[in-house]
């Protein structure tokens, strides 16, 4: 069965703890580590891997009316051979027709959407401390996520 991470943002904010309701009870995400500079912004990030966070931050009224954007989801099996029926994610190889070996697939295990080749980047700079000045274009981008084993999808 796959295990699906999504990371949320908050654009203009630095830190934020919205208070989101789910029935009598209330659930209170922090988004942090946003932050504005003269060469752009960054948007303040929550990250769960929780299907049940993820539905009610997805069914809150922030989400709904665009304050909360999904800003890429990150998908990873997790050994069992189990694959969901309503799972939508493909890999790369499927994509593009081209064959990969078992070697192959066992290091590009992860499966990552991104809505923008600049999320992708940002996600590679902060994770795997690639300096940006190598993530310029989609190509570079996808052969850098290719090199750290994961295989990236854009939504755009």
């Amino acid at each position: 069965m796959a295990k699906i991470t999504k990371t949320y943002g908050v654009l203009g904010l630095m830190d934020w703890q919205p208070i989101l309701h789910v029935g009598k009870a209330k659930f209170q995400p922090l988004f942090e580590g946003g932050g504005a500079t003269a060469y752009g912004e960054t948007p303040a990030k929550y990250t769960t891997s929780n299907p049940i966070l993820q539905h009610i931050i997805e069914s809150s009224h922030y989400f709904k009316v665009g304050h909360i954007q999904l800003l890429y989801s990150n998908t990873t099996d997790d050994g069992s051979g189990i694959e969901e029926e309503g799972d939508k994610t493909t890999n790369e190889a499927e994509v593009t027709g081209a064959e990969t070996t078992d070697a192959e697939a066992e290091e590009s295990g992860e499966a990552m959407e991104f809505a923008s080749t600049g999320d992708a980047a940002q996600y590679l700079a902060d994770n795997f401390d690639i300096p940006k000045s190598q993530l310029r274009g989609r190509s570079n981008v996808v052969t850098a996520a290719k090199e750290h084993g994961i295989i990236i999808k854009f939504t755009e």
